[in-house]
């Protein structure tokens, strides 16, 4: 068998199928016509959807291929998942690209992977609250939603949106945009801070945990570096121990923003040769890659 030169694509013929419901017009009958045309191939691209060609319109075309005078190759085209490995041996390729049709030892030799995301689906819960009638005191008395539950926006949901602003520094309105285009979540910029305040009351006490540990620790390394905030400079320390980094926003950079930073610790700082480090009257190392840079 000859190279082929010209295999025609019949999935065209069957998203029009599709897109009428029953089964015209038909895709073996489009084949056919092809065939009869003198067409050396028939393509097909069976998508995991289905949109147009099916793995049932594969097996029928394949069994009108099948056999053909003069012969007539099947080519099919896709992504090697395993539905798709599973039907291409079921009705087998019908010749190698030399042109051999006698085709022996078929077996798996290389495995591609595709990763893609599940479909994103927000679990709503429904909370159906009822009034009932006081005969006593002659009332409509409602039940509340829990004070849990009022917010209207779970532990995972708030804390995924307060990373995307917090963590990742993404300003309100790149928050929405994902929202409503990755999660289908339509959120207002006031709600969206709400839920900001919400998770910065709730990782309060942490912070203050880890202020403390901070602070009570033999060895601190602090440096500060720059950060924006609502498009306003302001100045993002650290001061990291061996157990713990505590981060501090300060609006400057100074001996002020230093003291208050380290509160009452008094311990053994190792940092870079800015004037406010060099001051320190405890005991001080300068940082080795800082030292290593200043190395004439």
């Amino acid at each position: 068998m000859a190279m082929v030169r010209l295999s025609v694509n019949v999935n065209k013929v069957a998203t029009l199928r599709n897109s009428r419901g029953g089964r015209v017009p038909s895709v073996v009958d489009a084949v056919n016509v092809c065939m009869a045309a003198g067409s050396p191939g028939i393509t097909v691209h069976p998508r995991a959807d289905a949109r147009h060609i099916t793995a049932g319109d594969v097996r029928a075309i394949a069994g009108v291929v099948r056999g053909h005078e003069p012969p007539v190759e099947l080519n099919i085209e896709g992504d090697p998942r395993p539905d798709l490995i599973a039907l291409v041996h079921e009705v087998r390729p019908e010749r190698c690209a030399c042109g051999n049709t006698m085709l022996a030892l078929l077996r798996p030799y290389y495995t591609h992977q595709v990763l893609e995301l599940p479909p994103i689906a927000m679990e709503v819960t429904h909370w159906v609250l009822h009034q009932g009638w006081c005969g006593d005191c002659g009332h409509w008395t409602k039940a509340q939603v829990p004070p849990e539950q009022r917010i209207g926006y779970g532990p995972r949901f708030s804390a995924r949106v307060a990373e995307l602003a917090g963590t990742y520094g993404n300003g309100r309105r790149m928050v929405q945009t994902f929202c409503a285009s990755v999660l289908r979540v339509p959120l207002s910029l006031g709600a969206i801070q709400k839920v900001l305040d919400r998770v910065t009351q709730a990782i309060e006490p942490h912070y203050t945990t880890i202020a403390t540990q901070a602070r009570q620790a033999l060895v601190n390394y602090i440096d500060e570096t720059p950060w924006f905030l609502t498009h306003t400079l302001q100045w993002l320390w650290v001061m990291a121990s061996d157990t713990v980094a505590f981060y501090m926003i300060h609006p400057h950079r100074s001996k002020e923003a230093f003291a208050a930073l380290i509160d009452d610790w008094a311990g053994i700082l190792v940092s870079d040769d800015y004037g406010v480090y060099q001051n320190w009257v405890q005991a001080r190392q300068t940082c080795l890659a800082h030292l290593i840079t200043y190395r004439p």
